[in-house]
């Protein structure tokens, strides 16, 4: 949130995030004709007085003022027309597309796959693939053929072929093909574009094989072969010897780690030292061989095993070896995840950028659908599909003349032209692009059009959020009412106070007894380093009789470091204040956690008087703004007509 944004909910004094379950619309107030319903003035007063929240007659009127106020400053605001300036309403349209970002999606969907999330986490898998690759700007007849390999290859592993040989023979992923397609173990959440291998991978039985799956990459034919506890996340550091460098074997390498481990063992310096010193991974040796949090499948199978097979904070592994040389390994921490509720909020912020949310988005616009009424003009769609040539699939397509026809509309009247879906296609180059002129157009269009009716779908939702949500309705009057409010009493109050300068010096003059020194002390404080205790006495002696600086000049010599800070204006609420005795000449000697003499002297008293308007100039300004804050509302209050209705408010009182 912006400084300004801040300091919008700060003068306004409220922000939220759930409306109160209210649903009485009585009018409990009017300014100037705009009505303060008893539900808007309810959830106001019981977010920001919270727990004083107890309807007390003393507690209402009081807040009633506050908010009568507010309203009549707002109403001023919308005289004024900042409602109008377009920075504010693109400021006010930048919020409400924020807000509305967490509406557009289906909340129990969401709650539930990030459930599936937390609970698959659980367990880890081990599977093995075969990977047949799809190119997604492939044509129609390219993924065709992958789809019917891929298909081909489970019949034959499914008929009872070995599916390590299948994969060695068949699969595309030549690093893991290899070895019979092994991948290792894994652990939801998979990344972005996988969420279907997540869900073959956690469906299939052990020993099973799933039905080819689509990810964004390609077609995979899983086997899931065993599941074990989730080993989760380990926070080590480790020291490296690398059994080459520079092209160099290094045949002394295990000998190296062994003698590492020896000093480790007789306590020879910490692992942080001898990481710093001898570790030969770059990136972590200056760190104290700091590696970070490990997870599974993230490095070599002997190193991770080692990773995991220790069992407390701060255990070190004997050394391991790994394809780059040998290791010793100290484990720092465990990721906790015995707080579900932590877990949930982490897990719903890592899947806000997760391709599964499609499927909450989905599931969101077929219920809006469902509720809409919304109806697609399908000869409008043909009549637009009949007017397109191959150049539909380059960017020199230009829009065809169409008849006036809608192609969407809703039982509300919100209605979306056949036009709008072309400008839509025109605008849609790249996604025009990924298509060939062997795709067939009524497949591009439908293509598209899918696209655009998701699109027209949630806007039909955001254009609808306040009449759907009380909540987002409160939300969006505070954004709107709090940007006004700031807007207006920057204008009303805060510049004027700050350009009136002939004001401010006029107010100063009139309440000078308001603004004004109390009783200080002067006190200067010397520190005198050095270990002669002659030279200390001497000093002690003259401290009465001489200056500080009269003794720095005489005693500072290559034996004697004597700092002296210029003198300090302190008050009795000070800690210096505090620690002194408020008369001239008084001296304080302490020592300080070096052991250095502290010297402090009262150089003077000074007694109570009226500061100048420079050194009052922050707390002028401030209470002029008061000021003139109080002239504006009594003001506003003799301009417009302010209504209570006192039968509603006395119900209200409790």
């Amino acid at each position: 949130m912006t400084p300004k944004a801040l300091a919008i909910f700060t003068v306004a004094v409220f922000f939220c995030s759930s409306l109160l379950g209210q649903d009485n619309d009585a009018v409990l107030f009017t300014v100037n004709d705009q009505d303060v319903t008893v539900e808007e003035f309810q959830y106001i007063y019981e977010k920001n007085n919270g727990k004083g929240a107890n309807y007390s007659e003393a507690s209402i009127m009081e807040y009633l003022e506050l908010y009568k106020n507010f309203k009549l400053k707002v109403n001023r605001a919308r005289e004024m027309q900042l409602d109008t300036i377009p920075a504010l309403i693109k400021e006010l349209g930048g919020y409400r597309k924020q807000l509305a970002n967490s509406y557009l999606n289906d909340k129990e969907v969401t709650a539930n796959l990030v459930e599936e999330v937390i609970e698959r986490m659980e367990t880890d898998r081990e599977v093995s693939h075969i990977f047949i690759p799809q190119d997604r700007k492939s044509s129609p007849e390219t993924k065709k053929m992958a789809k019917q390999k891929a298909d081909n290859i489970y019949s034959r592993v499914s008929a009872g072929e070995d599916f390590a040989k299948v994969a060695k023979e068949s699969s595309e992923d030549k690093a893991s093909a290899l070895n019979g397609g092994y991948l290792g173990y894994y652990t939801s959440p998979l990344p972005s574009g996988f969420y279907a291998f997540e869900n073959a991978m956690y469906d299939t039985p052990i020993g099973g094989v799933a039905k080819p799956i689509l990810s964004k990459m390609g077609y995979h034919i899983i086997k899931v072969s065993d599941e074990r506890p989730s080993r989760g996340e380990m926070e080590v550091a480790h020291i490296l010897i690398k059994k080459s460098e520079n092209g160099k074997v290094n045949p002394r390498a295990k000998f190296e780690i062994d003698e590492l481990a020896k000093k480790l063992d007789a306590n020879e310096g910490t692992f942080e030292e001898l990481a710093r010193s001898f570790s030969q991974d770059q990136n972590t040796a200056p760190k104290g061989g700091y590696l970070g949090y490990v997870r599974i499948n993230q490095y070599e199978v002997p190193f991770e095993d080692a990773v995991f097979a220790l069992q407390s904070n701060g255990a070190i592994s004997p050394p391991i070896e790994s394809e780059i040389g040998w290791h010793l390994i100290k484990r720092l921490s465990k990721k906790d995840t015995s707080d579900k509720d932590k877990l949930r909020r982490s897990m719903k912020s890592k899947l806000a950028k997760d391709d599964r949310l499609e499927i909450s988005k989905q599931s969101l616009i077929k219920s809006i659908v469902n509720e809409s009424g919304m109806q697609v003009n399908t000869a409008a769609l043909n009549t637009f599909k009949s007017k397109l040539h191959e150049d539909f699939f380059s960017y020199k397509w230009k829009k065809p003349k169409l008849p006036e026809m809608n192609i969407i509309s809703f039982a509300n009247g919100m209605n979306h032209s056949l036009e709008s879906f072309a400008e839509f296609c025109k605008k849609k180059t790249k996604e025009r692009l990924k298509f060939t002129s062997q795709t067939p157009l009524e497949d591009a269009v439908s293509s598209l059009f899918d696209a655009y009716k998701d699109d027209v779908v949630l806007q039909y939702e955001e254009a609808n959020l306040e009449k759907k949500y009380p909540a987002f309705k409160a939300l969006m009057r505070e954004y709107e009412e709090g940007i006004l409010l700031f807007e207006a009493t920057k204008m009303e109050v805060w510049d004027k106070a700050s350009n009136d300068s002939l004001g401010l010096r006029s107010f100063h003059a009139e309440n000078a007894n308001e603004y004004q020194w109390e009783e200080r002390a002067s006190v200067q404080t010397a520190v005198i380093e050095t270990n002669d205790a002659k030279v200390l006495k001497k000093i002690d002696k003259a401290l009465k009789k001489s200056t500080l600086e009269a003794l720095m000049k005489k005693y500072q010599s290559k034996t004697v470091s004597i700092t002296l800070n210029e003198p300090e204006l302190v008050t009795k609420a000070m800690e210096l204040g505090k620690s002194i005795t408020w008369t001239k000449g008084y001296i304080s000697k302490n020592t300080n956690d070096n052991g250095a003499l502290v010297i402090q002297k009262v150089l003077d008293i000074l007694p109570v008087q009226a500061k100048s308007f420079d050194e009052a100039k922050g707390y002028i300004i401030a209470d002029y703004q008061d000021k003139l804050e109080k002239e504006w509302i009594a003001d506003l209050a003799s301009k417009y007509d302010v209504s209570i209705n006192d039968a509603v408010l006395k119900q209200l009182i409790k």
